[in-house]
């Protein structure tokens, strides 16, 4: 008795809707372990077809997601963070910053924060911006140095 087989394996890409879920799990395996070199066309066009159907079985089976994203949804969350609504009223409240809400302080803070870092590495010149925006940085200097906006 040998201890080496060879097995020829023939595959019809345009009956694969016909064929059971088995079987075509085994063709994936068999076009996964087929000898031609990688980025053989044939190869690939093999295990693309075979992938696509089981990808097309798989989705007949899979319940629609109906609901999960809709247009609304990020003016609703953009608006949520701007207050609630308690008992009939709307209470303005804190915005979100990667999904915590912040209080209006909190919030000012911040960006007073990031425009000194922004205006400091300006200053340092670590970025450069052109000359409209060097007259933005120097007015935004100014308008947090003295507390007061300036203009242009």
């Amino acid at each position: 008795m040998s201890t080496r087989h060879t097995i020829t394996f023939e595959i019809d890409t345009a009956g694969l809707g016909r064929v059971t879920d088995a079987h075509l799990a085994a063709l994936w395996h068999i076009a996964q372990h087929n000898p031609a070199p990688h980025g053989d066309r044939d190869a690939g066009e093999l295990a693309g077809s075979i992938g696509f159907e089981i990808i097309r079985r798989w989705l007949a089976k899979a319940p629609p997601e109906l609901y999960h994203h809709q247009a609304r949804d990020h003016y609703w969350k953009e608006l949520s963070g701007l207050g609630k609504w308690r008992d009939g009223q709307f209470v303005p409240g804190g915005v979100r910053v990667d999904g915590k809400v912040i209080s209006p302080a909190e919030r000012e803070d911040a960006r007073v924060g990031a425009v000194k870092a922004l205006v400091e590495a300006w200053d340092n010149g670590e970025i450069r911006v052109g000359p409209k925006g060097d007259v933005l940085l120097r007015n935004l200097a100014r308008t947090y140095e003295t507390g007061q906006e300036t203009t242009p």
